[in-house]
């Protein structure tokens, strides 16, 4: 299964880049998705001092392991290592930043997951509306973190 979100973030690509990639470990400041998140892994990528993120949602735990990691592109994906949903058998994330201008950019994430076999298709219809839905809600929160400078008000509550 595979899910592709995009938003145009009024923002030029550099100053999204530091938020989605060299603090890719600080994801839960401006997601509401994610409680809690720290880095993890050993240095492997310049610039950051990591190769994955430890987060929380909603009380359980999982890692995100870097697999590419492209600062010049502005690219990176990662694949869930541990904690991953139950019903998966893999779950990995691309994310992409295209430069529109000195002022704005494209911000895209492409999630693929691998469902078990056991998974009836009404499930799988599920998860992927899901899925959908919980990307444009970070893209949402991400745009407004990076547009207004202040956590979108799901995040607060």
């Amino acid at each position: 299964m595979k899910v592709k979100n995009e938003v145009t973030i009024e923002k030029n690509v550099t100053d999204v880049w530091q938020v989605l990639g060299n603090e890719f470990d600080q994801i839960h400041v401006w997601a509401s998705f994610f409680k809690d998140s720290k880095p993890a892994g050993e240095k492997k990528f310049h610039p950051i001092n990591f190769s994955a993120r430890d987060t929380v949602v909603d009380g359980k735990e999982s890692t995100h392991s870097l697999d590419v990691f492209n600062a010049e592109d502005h690219l990176f994906s990662y694949t869930v290592t541990a904690g991953a949903p139950p019903f998966t058998d893999k779950a990995q994330a691309q994310w992409v930043l295209e430069s529109k201008n000195n002022e704005r950019c494209t911000v895209s994430i492409t999630v693929h997951m691998e469902l078990k076999e056991i998974i009836p298709k009404e499930k799988a219809l599920e998860i992927k509306g899901w899925l959908s839905k919980s990307g444009d809600g970070m893209l949402e929160e991400l745009k407004h973190y990076l547009e207004t400078g202040k956590v979108h008000p799901r995040k607060t509550n």
